[in-house]
């Protein structure tokens, strides 16, 4: 039988400790990771770089399960109370708003040369941010359901800078990976709409499950996405109480077909491992054959295996 399962395999490798870290990105080596963390009210963003040491082969594995520190970490702040990053696909760049003035400043940070760029300033400091692919930054205005929100698609080898999609209250966003559409939800009368938009030619297709962007994932051929949707409707305002956590979900993981827009419901945590999960933070591994998730009820971290 398939199964969720909640991952819990832990192994300390540094003797560094940094308390509470809300958000952790590595890159494409995994030596190099991104922590954000609250200190004395102020955003940290820290670039940490680890160098493993060489460990003996003829250990027994109980004994290399025993060497607690088998790396050293130094790295580099990046500016205060920056709001928005963004890893880039391949995971060889970071995209950070930088506050400026009373705006930001979006730069660019390669993780190989430590190399920044600014490609990007706005007088709006309310931003989140997601790259599609080496050449494009989905940008959006942070959503409510009490203000219009509008996308715009960033190119970061011209700077280029355009309007997708314009005056939708509760607007959340999720390009494809190709950068040719956008997956995008918003609020209406009858509550929670989504959408998928070709940018080539502006039309839109409704998708079902109606999904939250940020409770979804496109495969790396932009064919297939993969959304966490609630299995019963539940009145709220969207998205406000779930960013408040007013209200949360009990989750089915849902398979839609990127050419016709219809969803099939790929498993169903709670009906099939009593599992109430509010899914978030979608990641699939390279293979795409399993899919990682945290649980934003708890701050989990769950994974299922897709091949089976």
């Amino acid at each position: 039988d398939r199964a969720i399962r909640k991952v819990e395999d832990k192994r300390q490798i540094t003797n560094n400790s940094i308390p509470r870290v809300a958000e952790a990105f590595f890159d494409n080596t995994k030596n190099n990771v991104v922590m954000r963390y609250l200190k004395d009210d102020v955003i940290e963003t820290y670039v940490a770089k680890l160098t493993f040491a060489k460990i003996d082969p003829n250990l027994t594995q109980a004994e290399k399960d025993a060497i607690t520190k088998i790396a050293e970490m130094t790295g580099e702040f990046l500016p205060e109370n920056i709001q928005t990053v963004a890893m880039s696909r391949d995971k060889k760049s970071l995209f950070y708003m930088n506050p400026l003035g009373s705006g930001v400043a979006g730069i660019t940070y390669n993780f190989s040369t430590k190399a920044k760029k600014q490609i990007f300033d706005s007088p709006l400091r309310e931003w989140i941010a997601g790259w599609s692919n080496d050449s494009k930054i989905n940008l959006t205005t942070k959503a409510s359901a009490l203000a219009p929100g509008y996308a715009y698609v960033l190119d970061t080898k011209t700077a280029a800078f355009s309007k997708v999609i314009g005056s939708s209250k509760g607007l959340t966003t999720l390009m494809s990976p190709d950068g040719k559409k956008i997956l995008y939800a918003e609020v209406g009368d009858d509550g929670i709409s989504t959408f998928v938009i070709e940018l080539a030619t502006g039309k839109k297709t409704s998708i079902s499950p109606s999904a939250i962007p940020e409770k979804c994932i496109w495969t790396s051929d932009s064919k297939t996405i993969y959304c966490a949707a609630p299995v019963k409707s539940t009145p709220f305002v969207y998205p406000d109480d779930w960013y408040k956590g007013k209200v949360t979900f009990s989750d089915a993981l849902s398979v839609i077909d990127a050419t016709d827009y219809v969803g099939n419901i790929e498993y169903d945590f709670l009906s099939k491992n009593n599992a109430s999960i509010d899914a978030v933070n979608l990641e699939l591994r390279s293979e795409e054959d399993y899919i990682g998730f945290i649980n934003k009820k708890d701050g989990t971290l769950w994974g299922l295996d897709l091949a089976r």
